[in-house]
């Protein structure tokens, strides 16, 4: 007898993940034969929890497609001066390489991430910097006050296909109309597995807010939680991540009963602009199987047929913490349901499968720009 938790039968989403992860394959070989195959420039800067989280990606695209893969340069001191030289160099080269019958200078190259215009540059060399190559970028964190630096990366990489993880960035980079160019929304995701979660008796921790804190929500839950005894992690020193390594990152929040999470716009107002979109701790938090108590990005409505946290009452934060903890085994349907939705729909083979489909819908309308 399967298990229904909110009204997903369990056991038919896991067949479902199953049978979606060999209908990659399909969709894979449709496009092997469609168009040239992709190549992914591989990540090889450093580690810490935002390279895991493209590594995740890299991992995914890796082991679910029969792309191609190159290692990208490694860390090096004086990245961005040296990421210049690169540029230079390549501008100088320019001319000799298009005129080069280089098989490896026609394929299409996929770059997973951005930090900085100099961080893509200096990752994809030389790849980004053949003529014929059909540039792909996936990327988050497009916020606002980022965009004139990113439509230069854009225009001095001739980058063909970006994959945004924001609806609205999206908007915004296909209203430039910018030569040989397309925008298309491709949301974060995770990989379930990667994750864990513990019995909610188990749990000792019961507040979490990962990341920076929204100040005025913390100021007014922060006496009450230690007033009642309660377990309350939070962003002591600004910019000082609660835990630095993965492993203890991962079971902080498989410890967590109740996870805050809330968009950059709000946290971030100076650097996010009037980007409100879903970061991924929302999903890592689902993941987790946490209560996550926050509130819900705009583009979320498109991406859950449910709503999957509780909002945030703000006339009265202390009480409804209060209320939600002393009676907080009856949101475990929802927490059961969200579960079985990430699992579903919003996995990185999701997010692979979606962008395979609209490389294939581009062909070659989006070519390689000279």
């Amino acid at each position: 007898m399967t298990q229904a938790i909110g009204g997903i039968d369990i056991a038919k989403e896991e067949r479902r993940a199953y049978f979606h992860y060999r209908g990659i394959q399909v969709i894979d070989d449709h496009l092997n034969k469609s168009a040239r195959i992709p190549t992914l420039v591989r990540t090889r800067i450093g580690s810490n929890l935002w390279l895991d989280h493209l590594l995740e990606f890299e991992a995914v695209i890796r082991k679910h497609s029969d792309w191609k893969s190159v290692p990208g340069l490694r860390a090096v001191p004086a990245l961005k001066f040296v990421s210049r030289l690169f540029l230079w160099s390549a501008r100088i080269l320019d001319p000799i390489l298009r005129c080069l019958p280089i098989r490896w200078s026609r394929r299409d190259y996929l770059c997973v991430g951005y930090l900085a215009p100099h961080y893509v540059l200096y990752k994809t060399f030389p790849y980004f910097c053949l003529p014929n190559a059909r540039r792909i970028l996936w990327m988050y964190d497009a916020w606002e006050n980022e965009f004139g630096r990113i439509e230069a990366l854009i225009r001095n990489h001739r980058i063909n296909l970006a994959f945004l993880s924001s609806s609205q960035a999206v908007e915004h980079f296909n209203h430039l109309k910018l030569d040989r160019f397309a925008a298309h929304w491709i949301p974060e995701g995770i990989t379930v597995s990667n994750y864990r979660w513990k019995p909610y008796g188990d749990r000792g921790i019961d507040v979490i807010q990962m990341g920076r804190k929204w100040d005025a929500y913390h100021e007014r839950i922060k006496p009450f939680c230690e007033s009642r005894g309660l377990t309350y992690l939070y962003e002591k020193v600004k910019g000082e991540i609660i835990f630095p390594r993965q492993e203890a990152f991962l079971d902080g929040l498989a410890s967590s009963k109740i996870s805050i999470c809330v968009p950059s716009s709000i946290t971030h107002p100076a650097r996010s602009g009037r980007i409100e979109t879903m970061t991924s701790r929302y999903l890592q938090s689902m993941a987790s199987k946490c209560l996550v108590l926050g509130v819900l990005p705009e583009e979320m409505k498109q991406l859950f047929e449910h709503n999957p946290i509780i909002e945030i009452d703000r006339s009265d934060p202390c009480g409804q913490l209060r209320a939600i903890l002393a009676d907080f085994e009856s949101y475990t349907d929802l927490i059961e349901r969200n579960y079985a939705y990430v699992t579903a729909h919003h996995q990185w083979t999701n997010r692979l499968e979606q962008m395979m489909q609209q490389m294939r819908n581009c062909g070659e309308a989006v070519g390689a720009r000279h």
